[in-house]
């Protein structure tokens, strides 16, 4: 740093001498800075205080000690929060994990919280001269960030959760669901112009539990988990609505798709439920049917395609 108009600092009446005085404070305001601690700065500097950067930028005292503070923070959807889920590698032996509300080193004892500065860009309370921003690839899928401080970024890569990482559930069968992960619009086939949903999958319970928050125009809301069951080689899953609606149904990959099926009394009538989920190019085609005649006959249900949302 090149300090300017250093005899601006606010100096008070001292016993010490002025260059221990100078050298004191100034290590004090050096010493606050990474932390944030705005309080030494207005107590130090004076109000015509300058200070030019490297780059010869010009930085008054008003202006810097607004980059010394916290910026205002957002509040995110819990689901657009769960959507940075996962394992991020800077090397082999530095890894950290992220869920829906906290960020936790490799090895470390404790958690600490993040806030949001806009969509993909946070930042730790207390430390605002760092931003950590998302990367994301052409279908809106998070590849890794970048922690940024002045200018200079360190590159992570999001990773495969495994057991450094605290998470059991790591076996390719565990991952047959991922395709569906991402924030997307759900778009009736019938009508690719209008979103008949905004649904948000992600991973839940340290990689173990698919989750989906599905929201639509006419205020239905619902959340489903579905987790792969080991024991007996088949995929789960639990369906329920803010109208009181359940649904529960089991399945297992065909292809490159996941199908499921189930019972349930719909309306005061036994009806089975069939439903199929596949990637479709960039987004996700999930087709469902129902028997109320024990299978001999089945009307469609909803025919959804899922495009990652833009916006």
């Amino acid at each position: 740093m090149r300090w300017i108009l250093i005899a601006l600092l606010a100096l008070p009446a001292a016993a010490e001498t002025l260059d221990a005085e100078l050298e004191r404070m100034t290590n004090e305001m050096l010493a606050a800075i990474a932390p944030g601690e705005v309080a030494v700065w207005n107590k130090y500097a004076d109000d015509r205080y300058v200070y030019v950067s490297e780059a010869n930028e010009v930085f008054t005292k008003a202006k810097l000690i607004s980059l010394l503070a916290d910026p205002p923070a957002i509040t995110l959807p819990r689901e657009t929060l769960c959507g940075y889920n996962g394992a991020y590698r800077l090397t082999d032996d530095i890894k950290l994990k992220i869920t829906c509300t906290a960020v936790r080193a490799h090895g470390a004892q404790g958690d600490h919280a993040e806030a949001a500065q806009v969509r993909d860009v946070s930042f730790e309370p207390g430390q605002p001269r760092t931003r950590r921003i998302f990367q994301r690839n052409e279908r809106g899928e998070i590849t890794g960030f970048v922690d940024r401080r002045e200018g200079h970024d360190i590159a992570w890569t999001k990773v495969e959760m495994n057991d450094t990482m605290t998470t059991s559930c790591n076996s390719p069968e565990h991952r047959q669901f991922d395709f569906w992960l991402g924030d997307w619009d759900a778009y009736d086939a019938s009508d690719d112009k209008t979103p008949a949903a905004h649904i948000v999958i992600t991973h839940a319970l340290d990689g173990c539990v698919i989750r989906e928050a599905y929201d639509d125009p006419t205020g239905l809301k619902g959340e489903n988990f579905s987790i792969y069951d080991e024991s007996r080689k088949v995929w789960h899953q639990t369906w329920v609505t803010n109208r009181g609606q359940l649904l529960t149904i089991e399945g297992t990959k065909r292809g490159d798709g996941l199908f499921f099926e189930g019972a349930a009394i719909a309306n005061g009538v036994n009806t089975l439920y069939r439903v199929v989920w596949k990637p479709e190019g960039p987004g996700v085609r999930e087709i469902a049917e129902t028997s109320i005649d024990g299978g001999k006959t089945w009307k469609q249900w909803f025919d959804l395609r899922f495009r990652r949302r833009t916006s």
